[in-house]
């Protein structure tokens, strides 16, 4: 049996959070230490961990600029969800082709409902063709490396709502575009 004095109650079994705050110490301006403006809680969801932590923001009193963490460069936006989370599981939607409930399922650390898990899809798929759009110059260059290229057209058809139409570059792989057509009738498709 353990005396009291011995004995420590804890009313939390959880570590304190994370504490995220800028790189820079000091304003780059005037030297002066940069204070604190404001903290705040905030959720950070990736592949190994859901978990809390703390966003210290900073700023000087010589300027309006505000000093941030490396967090936000590792989530979008208001998002808790960080961009290699999204990575893995519009990777795994896409490209291994698996289901939404197998996503949620390799992601047991992170809870992820079925809708967000959907939403996250999306979002990597818009980041994905904004990515391609971007990179038209690089892709305009690895064809004209390899000498042309070899155009395949490919369409699959999913009952009313049209057809999905693919261009690809068989030599690279790429594809270079994907669109829906209302029929696979050669005037929907050179429109």
């Amino acid at each position: 049996m353990t005396s009291k004095k011995n004995c420590i109650l804890s009313y939390s079994c959880n570590p304190p959070p994370e504490k995220y705050e800028p790189e820079e110490k000091e304003c780059p301006r005037c030297g002066a230490r940069l204070k604190i403006k404001k903290t705040q809680k905030r959720r950070l969801v990736t592949p190994e961990k859901d978990t809390k932590v703390v966003e210290a923001i900073k700023s000087c009193d010589c300027s309006n600029e505000t000093f941030v963490s490396k967090l936000r460069k590792l989530t979008p936006f208001k998002s808790p969800y960080s961009f290699d989370l999204l990575a893995q599981i519009g990777r795994s939607r896409f490209e291994d082709h698996r289901v939404i409930l197998d996503i949620r399922n390799m992601f047991r650390t992170a809870s992820i409902p079925n809708t967000t898990a959907q939403r996250l899809c999306r979002r990597f798929l818009k980041y994905f063709i904004a990515v391609h759009l971007e990179s038209s110059m690089q892709i305009k260059k690895e064809i004209e490396k390899n000498g042309g290229y070899v155009l395949q057209i490919d369409g699959t058809q999913n009952h009313g709502r049209g057809t999905r139409v693919i261009l690809k570059d068989s030599i690279s792989g790429i594809r270079l575009l994907s669109a829906r057509v209302p029929s696979e009738k050669s005037d929907h498709i050179k429109h």
